[in-house]
């Protein structure tokens, strides 16, 4: 069985020399650099600084890409990817047209589709439920290339 590792967590990077800060231009700059400084934990975030090398990664880029649509801006994941820095970045976010109030709902309303069919098995357990995928490949898996994709550096 292949052994998982995670990567070190990395602490951000806060430069002694902040001669390359360059600040926010505009709005989207603005609330894109206010944003970034929340989720990173970091006091200075300029335009021109690298979010992975700010300490980003896949997960911070959810919150990057949840706390922008609060702020009302609409951000592609594949987008952070590509443009990891405010500047170039923040020309790829949109304005969101509209949001859904995310306040608490209460009253009663209809089961969903899915709650139908969960309750129409009266299972002996309801409260206990798993689902489980298997992965498949014609050509068979490659046990070292996959276990390999679950281990960071």
């Amino acid at each position: 069985m292949a052994k998982l590792t995670a990567r070190p967590a990395r602490t951000g990077r806060q430069p002694a020399n902040r001669n390359d800060y360059a600040e926010p231009r505009t709005a989207q700059e603005r609330a894109l650099v206010a944003v970034w400084q929340s989720v990173l934990g970091l006091q200075t975030v300029g335009i021109l600084d690298n979010f992975f090398d700010l300490g980003g990664d896949s997960i911070k880029a959810i919150q990057i890409a949840s706390r922008a649509f609060q702020a009302g801006y609409k951000l592609d994941m594949k987008d952070l990817f590509q443009y990891p820095t405010v500047a170039t970045l923040a020309p790829h976010m949109h304005e969101v047209s509209r949001m859904a109030d995310q306040g608490e709902v209460s009253g009663e309303t209809a089961l969903l589709p899915i709650q139908h069919w969960f309750f129409a098995q009266e299972r002996e357990r309801p409260q206990h439920f798993n689902q489980a995928v298997m992965l498949y490949r014609a050509e068979g898996l490659m046990r070292r290339r996959f276990a390999k994709s679950w281990i960071t550096s």
